[in-house]
């Protein structure tokens, strides 16, 4: 958040943060580094790993295929977008998980034709 500091929504964003979400630097830059080469992964898949793990294997919202199997390997809860839609249909707060997923494929979010379909059936949408 600091790196955004300077955009306009900046103080909505940590506004809607709250209590339940927290922001931290990633403690150990080698371990980081290391998952970066042992897994080929990005900087911020590499971070959150590293944060959720010092912070004792906390879950981690992410979606890089890369990233997800290191988490996995790792013994962490990795929780994915498309459940985090899927729990806001539920919960009332949206109406179409279909609606969303569309707008995040129609903007390169990779998610296959089965598995697509396999969320929108367990949900009723298709």
């Amino acid at each position: 958040m600091e790196s955004g500091a300077d955009y306009p929504v900046a103080k909505a964003v940590q506004a809607a943060l709250g209590n339940w979400i927290s922001i931290a630097e990633a403690p150990s830059p080698e371990n980081m580094a290391t998952l970066r080469r042992a897994f080929h992964l990005d900087l911020g898949e590499s971070e959150a790993i590293v944060v959720a793990e010092a912070l004792g294997n906390t879950p981690v919202l992410m979606d890089e295929r890369r990233g997800v199997q290191c988490a996995r390997s790792r013994g962490m809860v990795v929780i994915r977008t498309p459940l985090i839609y899927a729990d806001a249909k539920i919960l009332g707060l949206i109406g179409s998980v279909q609606d969303k997923l569309d707008e995040l494929r129609s903007h390169g979010f990779r998610l296959s034709d089965r598995h697509y379909d396999q969320i929108l059936k367990e949900l009723g949408e298709l």
